[in-house]
């Protein structure tokens, strides 16, 4: 608190060119902060929807891999395999044991 009051006290003997000088540095600085914090959420933001859609994504391959092959179980052909999961002939023929 009293650092605060000594800080005022200082501020409060500046002229007025000085004056404008500290405050038009403060607010810059104040801007710069806002600035970076803004940047930062933007960033975790954009991550998160990243790393969302990846896995939405992983876990769509992963359930259209599981249903090929329980299609290759039930002697399903690679042709209709392809059709319904959107696997290539290669990505099926990898699944075969």
């Amino acid at each position: 608190f009293l650092n605060n009051l000594y800080h005022t006290m200082e501020i409060a003997k500046y002229d007025l060119q000085r004056f404008e000088e500290y405050y038009g540095e403060y607010f810059r600085e104040l801007d710069r902060k806002c600035e970076l914090e803004y940047a930062v959420k933007e960033g975790e933001t954009r991550g998160e929807a990243r790393g969302e859609a990846r896995g939405i994504k992983k876990g769509r391959k992963d359930a259209f891999v599981e249903l090929a092959l329980k299609m290759l179980e039930c002697g399903e052909p690679a042709d209709k395999i392809t059709l319904y999961t959107g696997l290539t002939q290669e990505e099926i023929a990898a699944l075969c044991p």
